[in-house]
């Protein structure tokens, strides 16, 4: 029986970390975690979980997992995160030690540009990536011989095994999952087209930001929904949302909305080098999805997205909110995307590593 340890300092993340799990339990596998103290992963799995202390300085946190290593004579570690300095000044540790490791990474563009990312390379030659589109970036523009790539889908989720919640036909729920982040999602441009076409909007829509807005940026938000006279079309939350709340949501939503525009910050990132979790989740779901057209590049959302524009927006909405068949013809067209399929992606995470 292999060893596994699947390791993540930070406290984000932890999503990714159950598919991994169901993938390593298919074949066999014996599975460890060691991950950050405040990580919201709960142990719904075979899994062997360590938690870091908040209170351990770095050096005391290395000794920690290489102990751990040593101990339960782990074959690999699969870095949930393998970028930044944390893992960077661990590889030291690792270089000349037998175990092998992999990790995936979020930002595709590190293995051709950054030092760090180099020197984490001296230890982790395997990369995985979270989509086929970002895989193809990276066969394109990786010069390189020593890493390897390979993508998949971690669109299995603790909470999605449980009840699913009764849908109202009273309301259409437009949700917004994840953090509060202006950068990454376009709020304004939301806000200001909802408030000129106010009038013009189905009354049955409603979006749901489902994120905490407690938050400077989430207050801000709050303000200019006010403002325009917005609040009764908006729900918000004002505290942290816990895991099983947060995925009962997505379950009883209508339709998932990314809100991620050309202008901005982050948008040539998630087009090409990297994806928004919110992606992942309309997929794990099959929740059809709102997308901006930049999107329609990409063949996995074709066939379960509706595309739009900022001058059409309300038009499609309005269209997709009206019309119960044409959301079920999105729902329905996840059936094309066999690649998602369980069996399909566990093969393709397990062999790219025992390769």
């Amino acid at each position: 029986m292999k060893n596994f340890l699947i390791v993540e300092f930070s406290a984000s993340h932890s999503e990714l970390i159950f598919s991994q799990i169901l993938f390593l339990e298919k074949y066999g596998c014996k599975i460890h975690l060691f991950i950050n103290h405040y990580s919201p992963f709960k142990a719904l799995s075979s899994a062997i979980i360590t938690k870091t202390n908040p209170d351990w300085s770095r050096i005391r946190l290395y000794r920690e997992l290489l102990r751990y290593v040593q101990k339960e004579k782990i074959d690999t570690i699969i870095f949930n995160t393998a970028e930044g300095l944390i893992v960077r000044d661990l590889i030291p540790f690792l270089l000349f030690k037998k175990i092998k490791a992999a990790g995936i990474l979020h930002h595709a563009e590190k293995a051709v540009k950054s030092f760090t990312q180099k020197i984490i390379s001296l230890k982790v030659r395997k990369y995985f990536v979270l989509n086929d589109y970002v895989l193809v970036w990276l066969k394109n523009n990786y010069k390189g011989d020593n890493l390897k790539f390979e993508s998949f889908y971690p669109i299995y989720f603790q909470e999605a095994f449980a009840k699913t919640p009764v849908k109202s036909d009273d309301d259409f729920i437009v949700c917004l999952p994840g953090a509060v982040e202006p950068e990454r999602k376009d709020y304004k441009t939301l806000i200001n087209i909802l408030a000129e076409n106010k009038i013009n909007l189905n009354p049955k829509i409603k979006f749901q930001i489902l994120g905490n807005s407690s938050g400077k940026e989430g207050g801000k938000i709050k303000q200019l929904i006010n403002e325009k006279n917005l609040d009764e079309i908006f729900i918000t939350y004002n505290n942290f949302i816990d895991d099983e709340e947060f995925y009962q949501s997505i379950k009883s939503s209508s339709i998932i909305l990314p809100l991620i525009h050309p202008s901005g910050k982050y948008f040539n990132s998630f087009l090409e080098t990297g994806i928004s979790g919110v992606f992942n989740l309309a997929l794990g779901f099959r929740k059809p999805m709102l997308l901006h057209e930049s999107f329609r590049i990409h063949p996995d959302y074709r066939d379960v997205s509706l595309f739009y524009s900022e001058k059409d927006f309300i038009s499609k909405l309005n269209y997709i909110s009206s019309s119960a068949s044409e959301l079920e013809k999105l729902e329905m067209g996840y059936d094309s995307l066999k690649k998602l399929d369980f069996s399909v992606q566990a093969s393709k995470y397990f062999n790219f590593l025992s390769v």
